[in-house]
């Protein structure tokens, strides 16, 4: 359908996609609408269909069918419910036409009312109708009841009371309260079957064969075929395979056919009581009995009110039925026995199902049976699964029932007894009262007897035992429950627990079973102290002549029958001794205050301070009770009190003594005050605390003593502090007294001279001087601050202090090695200090040789031993030796003067993988050494990273690749000329890793594996920060040489890397060299630029650029000059 125009017929059309349109729901009347125009029908005969500005009009107004889907016009008029068909081929116009005709939902679509039926129940006389509808609309069932279709546009129904034969069942479709379509279902429920043989008495004809559409007939004389007929008292159908036989209504064609079951009315029959079959269909004939019509030897059946054929039963062809079952205890299993349809299939309990033989009989057998009583439901089930019989039974399995009694041995040390009888074979398990299985034995074989020991429970009074069965693992129902009581247990009743007592004679009274004997023991000994036995009255005493005058815990023993033993304890406490206690400090005030007295001999004593905290815990002497206790000083003044008290058995005893002792007065300073302005220099000090006791005066956080004194008889001190440094500070004055007190007094000082860092000025880090003669340090500080200047070699440090205005020199002697010398100022309470400040003797230069490692070489042997490294570098640089593979101490050395270096290292009995740098001004590396390798791995030789052509500017950059393991790979650089070789070990796995820093420059590298000194592999003209040589067609551009940044007179951030920049010819070199010191070197790129950087300390520089090519210098007109900023 197209898009609308007011006024104008409504097109289709096969060559454009259809335009959405609404419509009215299914049963519902309403507008067929695209935005505000509306399909509009007309009273014409076949009139067009317009479309026009939607209104009320009733010409504008449709219905779709609930069932069909078609569109139907719902106009007053003549065409009132036509339907809408088209006029043309790919394009037609729309009009009226009666009948069905455009259709706009299809079948089986959601909304479209259908039903089916399901889970029919002949048992239950009930079916499931299920089908499709318009969501939210209800669909009203024949018997009243109503269900709502779902979302999804489904519906399902249950409905029951049905009859056997056939039920129709009255559907209705609701969208609120219009009736919107109506269908019906037959629900057909077939009767039980029974299978039986034909008899035509007295004619003694047998049923034959069916034969479709044609007339039943029967012959005397031969075999009958096997048929299923009702059951009596059920109507249903007499069938064989798929053919039924069929009655009819018509009084004058009384012939019974043969034709397809088809649940019709017209195969409906009952069987009498008498075995008589008649027929229950519709009509004249309903209740007609069979007859025959022919001779002798051959029939036709026909319908007779007095029709006499009749069915009779032989011994294997009878009604459903469960005859019997055989039952197996040992493996929990029955087999049942009956009758039914052919084919049908019995289940038991749902699970097992067999079929029915031909000659209707069945056997099934359940397993998996318990013991007691099993519920079996046995279910005939035939076409779709329909159930048409059930029976019910029990199987039973009752093991033999337990049997048991307890008794006691005559002699009290055997085991209780428990013996009776069980199941033959059962195990038999035996639960105390908590439900722990205390024993298992096993019932006999043949006789089913068992008898069992019961270990005692040691308790007293009776003890109740629960005796289970268990057959092939599984515990029968019925239990026996037996009790045996094992008598009084022991108690002692006299002394009473925790009495107190002085030794000597003790009478032990208590009570018990009687027969039994009894064992006093002192508790944690098998020495038997007294023995006795309980009286017939249930009682006991035993005396012990000399019970120890100490604290002690005894045990009575009771033996009684069953072997069981109890046990009753009492523990004795010696009468505690009185506590006395006095404080003293001792003549040496180094040592603590000593509380001591005397207590209950062997308590423990513990002393409390005035806060109820334990400060100390000592023990009295076990023979004299004294003790003698160092108590820690509180660090505070004046009198502290301490109570002391005595634990006996665990207990605090009663009565506690109280003494204070007086730690005097608490040192306090009184000048100077606190946070006090001072320019350095001496200061005096003075306070107050404990008379006789020494006070000293430090710079809190150093434990250096600046000043000492002692405190006067009056409580006062004073003293001198010679030279304070005019900085912040905080000192504190501390007191040592009586009873090794320590109290403390602080005092903040501001100090009005401003802080200075430390600065050196000359000489220059790695400048030059003349040998054996003294050098001049000097430099900036903090006023009064102390500079000290250190060799790093050991020798002897020299300090002077900074001046008034700010400055500091000291004259140092210098022989004719290097040196290298700290800096350190300690001023204002601060450190500051510059350090590494590297000198070399002028007649001694220092020799740079590449970096190597001479040996020992990679691959080679050595076990438990110092192994010599050597080789040579750059005069003054650290050369490191780091283990890799395994965490080992790093060894170090210098490069000497000759450049030459040597170093020791233990070599164990294991493999080694270490790396040699090379560190300070000049770097260099070998990485991957080997001694003691394992065997390697030889791998092509290839540069895996980084690739040529990337731009790697201004860091450490890793080269890695593989090789042949323990060869040689080196980093040779063609340009920037003149920069060091890098090398590594290609590692036993066959890879190899470099570390090279690569700066903002343009670099290219021969990159060479060599095998003692023969090149093995190599990748030329590797190149980094400009295009990989394949990419390099075209001539670069020649700039004039000029240095673009730093300008003459600029001034640097100190101690940081400051970037060079200019222009070039292509390819040259560019140095840029100070007036002292090492020059940097780069390369001028394609574009005809370079740039560089260069470490700048705190002092000025003046540098000269030039630029060689093809042997030819070019210098940069005039110098630059720099100087740190401020």
């Amino acid at each position: 359908m197209q898009a609308f125009k007011a006024n104008a017929v409504v097109e289709t059309s096969t060559f454009a996609e259809g335009t959405l349109t609404q419509v009215p729901q299914p049963g519902r009347t309403g507008q067929i609408r695209q935005g505000d125009l509306c399909l509009t029908g007309t009273d014409i005969k076949g009139g067009r269909v317009l479309a026009t500005k939607c209104s009320d009009a009733e010409s504008q107004l449709w219905a779709v069918g609930q069932n069909d889907g078609n569109l139907y016009y719902r106009g007053k008029g003549a065409n009132y419910d036509y339907g809408i068909n088209i006029i043309g081929a790919q394009t037609a116009e729309l009009f009226l036409t009666a009948g069905q005709a455009m259709r706009v939902r299809s079948e089986g679509s959601v909304g479209w009312f259908h039903a089916s039926t399901a889970d029919k129940d002949t048992l239950s006389r009930s079916a499931t109708i299920s089908g499709g509808g318009m969501p939210g609309s209800w669909v009203s069932v024949g018997d009243g009841s109503q269900v709502q279709v779902a979302a999804d546009g489904t519906w399902a129904a249950k409905v029951s009371n049905l009859k056997l034969g056939n039920n129709k069942i009255a559907l209705e479709h609701y969208t609120g309260k219009d009736l919107t379509a109506n269908t019906s279902v037959t629900v057909t429920l077939n009767a039980p079957q029974a299978i039986l043989a034909w008899k035509a008495d007295p004619l003694n004809h047998n049923l034959q064969e069916f034969t479709a559409g044609a007339n039943a007939w029967t012959v005397k004389g031969k075999t009958g075929t096997v048929t299923q007929v009702p059951q009596p008292g059920y109507p249903g159908q007499v069938r064989q395979g798929d053919l039924c036989l069929t009655g009819t209504d018509a009084p004058k064609n009384t012939w019974i056919t043969a034709t397809d079951c088809s649940g019709g009315e017209n195969q409906q029959w009952n069987t009498t009581s008498e075995g008589r079959l008649l027929y229950a269909g519709p009509g004249v004939n309903k209740g007609y009995g069979i007859g025959i019509n022919g001779s002798d030897s051959r029939a036709e059946l026909l319908l007779l009110k007095e029709g006499w054929m009749q069915v009779v039963a032989d011994s294997s062809t009878n009604l459903f039925a469960q005859d019997s079952h055989d039952d197996d205890l040992a493996s929990r299993s029955a087999t049942f026995k009956g009758r039914g349809v052919p084919g049908a299939s019995i289940t038991l309990n749902g699970g097992n199902t067999v079929k029915v033989a031909r000659d209707g009989t069945w056997s099934a057998t359940i397993t998996g049976l318990k013991l007691g009583t099993n519920a079996v439901s046995i279910e005939q089930l035939e076409d779709h699964g329909i159930r048409t019989a059930k029976a019910d039974s029990t199987v039973s399995f009752d093991p033999t029932e337990i049997k048991a009694e307890a008794a006691f041995p005559t002699d009290i040390a055997k085991d209780l007894t428990i013996s009776g009888s069980a199941h033959a074979g059962a195990k038999v398990e035996i639960y105390n009262a908590a439900g722990k299985l205390v024993k298992t034995v096993s019932a006999d074989a043949a006789t089913g007897k068992f008898s069992a020991g019961i270990a005692a429970p040691n308790a007293g009074g009776k003890q109740t035992y629960t005796i289970k069965q268990v057959l092939q693992g599984e515990t029968a129902a019925k239990t026996l429950t037996v009790t045996a009581d094992y008598g009084n247990a022991v108690k002692i009743t006299s002394p009473e627990n925790n009495v107190e007592h002085g030794g000597g004679q003790l009478v032990f009274r208590g009570t018990g079973e009687p027969g039994s004997t009894v064992d006093l023991r002192k508790q944690g000994s098998q020495n038997i102290v007294a023995s006795g036995t309980v009286s017939n009255s249930g009682t006991w005493s035993v005396t012990v002549a000399n019970i120890p005058a100490a604290d002690a815990a005894y045990s009575v023993t009771q033996s009684s029958k069953g072997a069981n033993t109890t046990t009753s304890n009492v523990t004795l406490l010696l009468t505690a001794t009185g506590i006395k206690a006095e404080a003293a400090f001792p003549t040496d005030i180094a040592k603590d205050l000593t509380i001591s007295g005397s207590a209950h001999a062997g308590a423990k004593v513990e002393i409390y301070n005035a806060a109820g905290k334990l400060v100390k815990t000592v023990s009295a002497d076990a023979a004299t009770g004294k003790f003698s206790a160092g108590i820690a000083a509180p660090n505070a003044g004046g009198k502290q009190t301490y109570t002391i008290k005595q634990v006996l058995h665990g207990e605090t005893a009663a009565g506690t003594v109280t003494v204070t002792a007086d730690y005097g007065n608490a040192v306090k300073i009184t000048s100077p005050e606190n946070n006090v302005e001072h320019g350095g220099g001496q200061l005096e000090f003075r306070g107050t605390g404990e008379p006789g006791s020494t006070v000293d005066l430090r710079k809190q956080g150093s434990q250096d003593i600046v000043a000492s004194g002692t405190v006067s008889k009056s409580g006062t001190w004073s003293f001198a502090a010679a030279n304070i440094p005019a900085a912040d500070a905080v000192y504190s004055v501390t007191q040592s007294s009586k009873g090794a007190n320590t109290t403390t007094s602080n005092v903040t000082l501001i100090s009005t001279v401003q802080y200075q860092p430390i600065t050196v000025t000359a000489p220059e880090s790695g400048s030059q001087f003349a040998p054996n003669t003294s050098v001049l340090f000097t430099g900036k500080g903090t006023p009064g601050g102390t500079v000290t200047l250190t060799p790093t070699n050991g020798a002897a440090a020299v300090s002077t202090t900074v001046d008034d205005d700010g400055n500091w020199s000291i004259n140092r002697f210098l022989g004719n090695g290097p040196y290298t010398f700290d800096v350190k100022q300690v001023a204002a309470g601060q450190t500051s200090q510059v350090n590494g400040i590297a000198l070399t003797p002028k007649s001694a230069a220092p020799i740079d040789q590449p970096f190597t490692v001479t040996s020992p070489a990679t691959g080679s042997s050595a076990a438990s031993k110092a192994v010599a490294f050597t080789g040579t570098g750059a005069a003054g640089t650290t050369v490191r030796i780091h283990t890799t593979n395994f965490t080992s101490a790093d060894i170090t050395t210098v490069v000497k003067n000759d450049g030459t270096w040597s170093v020791n290292k233990w070599i164990g009995n294991g493999p080694y993988v270490i790396d040699i740098t090379q560190e300070g001004r000049v770097t260099g590396e070998l990485r991957g050494l080997e001694i003691n390798p394992v065997i390697g791995i030889d791998k092509p030789f290839a540069v895996i990273s980084p690739t040529a052509g990337d731009d790697i500017r201004s860091k450490v950059q890793t080269f890695t690749g593989t090789g042949r393991h323990g060869e040689t790979v080196t980093l040779k650089a063609i340009s920037p000329a003149g920069l060091a070789e890098v090398s590594g070990i290609v590692n036993t796995d066959g890879t190899w890793s470099i570390n090279r820093y690569i700066g903002d420059g343009p670099y290219a590298f021969d990159i060479i594996q060599t095998k003692d000194g023969v090149e093995s592999g190599a990748e030329r003209d590797f190149r980094i920060n400009q295009p990989a040589k394949d990419d390099s067609t075209s001539e670069g551009k020649d700039q004039p040489l000029a240095v673009t940044a730093p300008a003459d007179g600029d001034t640097f951030t100190a101690n940081t890397q400051v970037a060079f920049t200019g222009t070039g010819k292509v390819g040259a070199t560019i140095t840029v060299a100070p007036a002292s010191g090492s020059a940097v070197t780069t390369t001028v790129t394609r574009d005809g630029t370079w740039s560089v950087k260069k470490f700048l300390g705190n002092g000025p520089y003046t540098f000269t650029v030039t630029s060689t090519l093809d042997d030819a210098t070019e210098t940069v007109p005039g110098s630059i000059s720099l100087t740190p900023a401020k």
